[in-house]
């Protein structure tokens, strides 16, 4: 799987049994946090999950954190973002 932020993509290495066991998580997520070994060679950045959590009821606050001011705004509070996942695959 490669997982995307604003500053650099990743590879992240989901060995079968982690798969098998976060099958939904890892296949229906829209935005997942991954733990576990980070492993550097180069340019090169793999990181061997050993947690996978799903996110996803996070994203519609996502834009209501872009700024101290946007917090303390009750207007803000009822704006939703839509994030499409992307396979890449």
């Amino acid at each position: 799987m490669t997982l995307e932020d604003e500053t650099a993509n990743m590879n992240v290495i989901i060995w079968s049994d982690m798969f098998d066991a976060n099958r939904r998580v890892v296949l229906g997520g829209q935005m997942l946090a991954v733990a576990g070994m980070l492993q550097k060679e180069g340019d090169v950045v793999h990181l061997v999950a050993k947690e996978i959590t799903d996110l996803s009821g996070l994203l519609a606050d996502v834009g209501n954190r872009s700024s101290a001011e946007s917090a303390h705004d009750s207007d803000s509070a009822g704006e939703r973002i839509v994030v499409r996942s992307r396979n890449f695959h």
